[in-house]
């Protein structure tokens, strides 16, 4: 590989890497929500949550720089970026390799990242309908006191 292809490569390599540990901090975020919500603790969860929002941003901004340094690899190796990933599939460059393997990890992690939201977000629902099962007893409650006053 050549030398310039191969630093554009490395300057690649610790985004990927950071994006890994965002989605991995996400993941295990996503799983204490979900313990959250079981245990009953929304303001734990909706605390956790912002902090999702934060990660997403930085994920956000990794993938841009990420989809900027593959398009300068892929111009100055004089390839369409449509052929990135079939292109250097084949070297045996370590860092290629370590960058392959992450972006494997990464789709891996987003799989279960988007089973785990799933799971909240069907423990959020049945949040949502005890909280109202809640209210309406509340209410039920509140006209039989006044009732009772009224008497």
């Amino acid at each position: 590989m050549r030398d310039d292809i191969r630093a554009l490569f490395a300057t690649l390599l610790p985004l990927y890497r950071q994006k890994h540990l965002h989605l991995t901090q996400m993941l295990q975020n996503e799983r204490e929500i979900a313990f959250s919500l079981k245990s009953e603790n929304t303001d734990r969860a909706l605390a956790l949550i912002d902090n999702d929002d934060a990660s997403i941003d930085e994920i956000d901004h990794l993938d841009a720089l990420i989809a900027s340094a593959r398009d300068s690899i892929a111009a100055t190796a004089g390839i369409d970026r449509d052929r990135f990933d079939e292109f250097f599939a084949e070297t045996r460059d370590s860092t290629v390799l370590e960058i392959l393997d992450l972006c494997g990890l990464i789709r891996s992690i987003l799989s279960e990242l988007a089973g785990e939201r799933e799971r909240v977000c069907s423990l959020l629902s049945a949040s949502l309908k005890s909280t109202g099962k809640n209210i309406e007893e509340l209410s039920r409650i509140e006209r039989i006191r006044r009732l009772l006053k009224k008497t």
